[in-house]
C-alpha cells in the first residue's frame, strides 16, 4: 500500500503504526498518522514551525489525548486502519496528484489529515490553529514544487502512473523522465 510514499513518509507510517502499538491501539488512527509525521524533520514540520507550532509541542498535545488501552495489542504484521486514517491517506494522495506529485510526502499526509473532519489528530491541529487553508500556504512556501496542479490531465496521468508502476521506475527518475519528456512535447510543438 505505501509503495507510491516517500522514504521519510514511509518512516512516518511506521512509526505511526509503533505508537499505536506502544499504546496498546488496536488500530492505526489519526492521532497516530500526526505523531508520524512529527517524528522526523521533514516539511511537513517545517510547514508546521511556520505557522508557529513547534513539534515537541504538538507531539505533547497529542500524547496527553492518548488513552493507553488495557492490553497490549495481538502482534499482527499490520494493523488495521481506521475509516478515518484511510480518508487522511486517500486524500495525501490526492493532494500528490493535484500537485503533479508522483509520490506521497510527509506535506500531503500533513494535508490529508486537513482535509479530514474526524480522530484527533485533525481535532488537534486545527486547536492551534492550523487550517487546511494556511497548512497549504506554507508547504508551498517551503516548497515551491507543489504550489502548481498537475501539468496532465487526469485522463493522461492516471495510464502514466499505472505504466511507471509496471515499469518498476524509482520517483526520482519519473519526475526527470516525465520533464524530460514534457521538454520534449513542448519542444516538438513549438517546431510544428
Amino acid at each position: 500500500m505505501y509503495e507510491r510514499f516517500t522514504d521519510r513518509a514511509r518512516r512516518a507510517i511506521k512509526t505511526a503504526e509503533a505508537k499505536a502499538r506502544a499504546f496498546n491501539y488496536d488500530s492505526l488512527r489519526t492521532e497516530h498518522i500526526l505523531l508520524g509525521i512529527l517524528s522526523y524533520d521533514c516539511v511537513a514540520c517545517n510547514a508546521l514551525k511556520t505557522l508557529g507550532c513547534e513539534r515537541e509541542f504538538l507531539k505533547g498535545v497529542v500524547e496527553r489525548r492518548l488513552v493507553r488501552g488495557l492490553t497490549p495489542t495481538v502482534p499482527i504484521p499490520c494493523l488495521p486502519i481506521e475509516p478515518s486514517t484511510e480518508r487522511v491517506l486517500l486524500h495525501s494522495f490526492g493532494k500528490a496528484r493535484q500537485w503533479g506529485n508522483y509520490c506521497v510526502s510527509t506535506e500531503h499526509i500533513l494535508l490529508g489529515l486537513l482535509m479530514e473532519k474526524e480522530g484527533v489528530g485533525p481535532l488537534v491541529l486545527y486547536n492551534v490553529g492550523v487550517t487546511l487553508e494556511n497548512a497549504e500556504a506554507a508547504v508551498c512556501a517551503i516548497s515551491p514544487r507543489n504550489d502548481v496542479p498537475s501539468l496532465l490531465p487526469e485522463r493522461i496521468q492516471e495510464p502514466l502512473d499505472q505504466l511507471v508502476l509496471q515499469l518498476g521506475i524509482e520517483p526520482h527518475e519519473y519526475e526527470r523522465a516525465l520533464t524530460e519528456a514534457m521538454r520534449i512535447i513542448k519542444h516538438s510543438s513549438v517546431k510544428a
